[in-house]
């Protein structure tokens, strides 16, 4: 055989080794564990380590480490700080979750200046456009990016000021509670960037909640960096209550929720709203496990805030390390005892909120919702548990939720290296 063909014939078996190699990386690095599970995680995860930013995923670097969490909750990290500088927070969650009440735990700060679901807006502005959906990920992010800088001057924020605009003062000040009009509260008042940006930079801190943010990938450029001290707070809601929920707003109200009510779009959100809350969580604990995340993002179950809230929201604070005032204990010990506002109130009984999908779905429409594989993983890697019996669901003594597992990545250098 002449020399050129082995050189040739070598070079393809050269090629097949490390694409191979490269296979068996890649499947390593799938693999997460906790405490007794391991799962394969969604192409999602994996994009979010394909980043060609060095700075974050450098294997070069010596100060990352692979380390265990002991922590049974979100609640362990962070110092309180009554002097602490300028925080940007993001509460990052989806629809139904019990954010609107997160979120509340910063609105009804004197410090920050708090903005409501501002891709709600952008999306009445992109229909009215004509805007591509492909084309809102990356203009709301730019738009969350400018929100946390005050900048409202920009050209691409127009089209939200105009919509903000358009609605009567007290509907405004749902989306920006900071946002005061010395006119009538009935007609509109126009609203200028520069007076906008004013209001913002007069405040200490930011936060803003988002349902809109899908993948948490999609905004780690929000939080690199030191700039803008930006953090994430990451709601997560048990899927069953989160169903319970949805089909209550979408379906009406019913005494039960059987399986037969669960049609092709419920199981879809189902399934969609824990592959999205699993991949995200993921992200979020490993990203904090390998040291760059640090105290950037941390989670919140919705169970943990309804059966506690003074805790957890003191937690909370402790852990972004901000001073719990007392305007907020006050404002949980009178809201969180009694409902009213609604099926978008803030205002509920919490504890009882908390468990009521318990006594709203059937056993049989509580096992479909369990049977979907990634609310299974959701379920198991949070620490929520399934009951054996129509008894045990019923039984309110009996709780759901248990502590968090462990996270735990699997160690391997060579994985690390795959990324490059």
């Amino acid at each position: 055989m002449p020399l050129k063909m082995v050189k040739k014939f070598g070079h393809y078996i050269v090629t097949a080794i490390v694409l191979a190699a490269m296979g068996l990386l890649i499947n390593s690095w799938q693999n997460v564990v906790d405490k007794k599970h391991t799962y394969e995680v969604s192409d999602a995860v994996i994009s979010a380590f394909r980043s060609n930013d060095s700075e974050i995923l450098d294997p070069r670097r010596q100060d990352i480490q692979f380390f265990t969490k002991n922590g049974d909750n979100s609640f362990n990290r962070g110092t309180l700080d009554s002097g602490a500088k300028t925080q940007h927070i993001i509460i990052l969650a989806a629809f139904r979750t019990g954010s609107s009440f997160t979120a509340e735990l910063f609105n009804r700060n004197d410090d920050f200046f708090y903005v409501f679901e501002p891709g709600l807006l952008l999306t009445q502005c992109a229909m009215k456009s004509g805007m591509s959906d492909a084309v809102f990920p990356a203009l709301y992010s730019q738009m969350l990016e400018n929100i946390l800088h005050c900048d409202f001057e920009i050209a691409s924020m127009q089209c939200y000021l105009q919509e903000l605009s358009a609605l009567s003062n007290s509907s405004r000040l749902r989306y920006i509670p900071s946002l005061q009009c010395k006119h009538s509260n009935v007609k509109p008042c126009s609203i200028s960037a520069e007076s906008l940006g004013e209001v913002c930079r007069n405040k200490k801190h930011i936060a803003v909640k988002t349902i809109r943010v899908r993948q948490i990938n999609e905004a780690l450029h929000l939080i690199r960096g030191e700039t803008l001290n930006t953090k994430l707070v990451h709601v997560i809601r048990d899927p069953r209550g989160r169903i319970a929920s949805w089909l209550k707003l979408k379906r009406g109200a019913k005494p039960k929720y059987d399986s037969d009510d669960l049609d092709m779009q419920t199981m879809w959100t189902a399934n969609t709203y824990c592959q999205q809350m699993l991949d995200n969580y993921i992200i979020g604990r490993t990203m904090t496990n390998i040291g760059y995340f640090d105290t950037k993002y941390t989670f919140v179950r919705y169970e943990d805030m309804a059966e506690n809230p003074e805790l957890s929201a003191e937690g909370l604070y402790k852990t972004l390390g901000l001073h719990f005032p007392t305007s907020i204990r006050d404002w949980l010990q009178d809201n969180t005892k009694t409902s009213k506002g609604g099926d978008f109130g803030t205002s509920r009984n919490s504890k009882q909120q908390a468990q009521s999908w318990r006594s709203k779905l059937t056993l049989a429409a509580v096992r479909a919702v369990e049977a979907l594989s990634p609310c299974k993983k959701l379920l198991s890697t949070l620490g929520y548990v399934t009951p054996q019996n129509n008894s045990i669901l019923l039984n309110l003594n009996i709780s759901l939720v248990q502590k968090v597992p462990d996270f735990i990545i699997k160690e391997h250098n060579a994985t690390w290296r795959h990324f490059y």
